[in-house]
């Protein structure tokens, strides 16, 4: 949204212009009948086993079989005509901001592909067999290790346009009316210095304007994301426009979340599955078992034989860092997104 000058009324939400995946309806199954059910029969008489469905598994033997079967995560290319997986980003307006607000280098992202659908249900060998993978623990800086276990969490990612936000520039104690943001004393929340009043309602948990959102509202993917940008980096220098924060909020969010429409319903859904991977107290989110014990690792704190392998700095906060799966069960991709804050000093 963009905020004209002197009128508050003169938001209005760009449309998102998403690649769109229509999802078809769901519809049962036929049943056979006339030729199709006789030549079924004739095929069994025949014993001609092919014709007929495969026996079902024993019992006991689910997990055994599926445990067998592996996801086959492969990094995806960056797209033609683009410098990286998050192309709306690669203008060089965008990159100047990044660069201001300090994350130009610390934001990465990419995209790899998988071969077996993705159900809930499997969330924990999904995790577990994406962060195994070379090519994410290369691009975590964590090659070279076994991942023993991941700890994550859910994260809400139903937010369709920038109207999720319009709380924020109602008020006029956050946002002027011209998009101006107001600024306040400096205030260190958990080692970063909080200077505007969008970044206190966003991160602050004693600013008066904090119970805009709720907490549920406030795992909402978007928002995770929006509180990225306006905290920034460890050497950030914020911006005095909240439409410059939404601009670019719009267009990594479209890069990185998927959506799709319902053929029965016409109805725009988002379709991406979010999971944030949680810092924990001891700055280590991802616990290893060391290859070879007797060799030394200097990206290792080895206690014994068990060691780990930090995939934030030491000195990190989890309040301003972040580490993002998201996954695309339709086109069965998945986009890790990650960022570690640590303080220069």
């Amino acid at each position: 949204r963009r905020l004209g000058h002197g009128s508050r009324q003169a938001w209005s939400a760009p449309p998102w212009p998403w690649p769109m995946v229509d999802v078809p309806p769901q519809r049962e199954a036929p049943r056979p009948t006339g030729a199709r059910c006789r030549l079924r029969a004739a095929a069994g008489k025949a014993g001609i086993q092919k014709a007929l469905p495969p026996p079902a598994p024993a019992p006991g033997r689910v997990g055994a079989a599926m445990a067998d079967v592996t996801f086959g995560f492969r990094p995806l290319e960056v797209p033609k005509d683009a410098k990286s997986h998050t192309p709306s980003l690669d203008a060089f307006e965008q990159q100047q901001r990044l660069m201001q607000w300090g994350l130009e280098q610390p934001l990465k992202v990419t995209k790899l592909q998988f071969v077996r659908a993705f159900k809930r249900g499997l969330a924990d060998e999904f995790m577990q067999e994406l962060f195994s993978c070379d090519a994410v623990r290369e691009f975590l800086g964590a090659a070279g290790n076994h991942v023993e276990s991941v700890d994550y969490e859910d994260r809400r990612c139903s937010v369709k346009n920038l109207e999720f936000f319009d709380r924020i520039a109602a008020e006029p104690q956050i946002v002027a009316p011209s998009g101006h943001i107001r600024r306040c004393m400096d205030e260190d929340v958990d080692g970063k210095v909080l200077s505007d009043e969008v970044q206190k309602v966003l991160i602050d948990p004693s600013s008066e304007h904090y119970d805009l959102y709720g907490e549920d509202e406030r795992g909402e993917v978007i928002f995770r994301l929006l509180r990225l940008l306006c905290g920034g980096g460890a050497m950030a220098q914020t911006s005095e426009s909240f439409p410059d924060y939404l601009d670019t909020l719009r267009k990594l969010y479209r890069d990185v979340v998927s959506v799709a429409k319902d053929r029965a319903t016409a109805e725009i859904k988002v379709t991406t599955v979010a999971f944030e991977v949680r810092l924990t107290p001891s700055l280590t989110i991802i616990l290893m078992q060391d290859p070879n014990p007797d060799l030394p690792n200097p990206n290792s704190k080895v206690k014994g034989l068990a060691g780990s392998v930090e995939l934030f700095p030491a000195g990190a906060q989890p309040t301003h860092s972040l580490c993002l799966a998201l996954v695309d069960p339709l086109r069965k991709h998945v986009t890790l997104l990650h960022m570690a804050h640590a303080p220069i000093w």
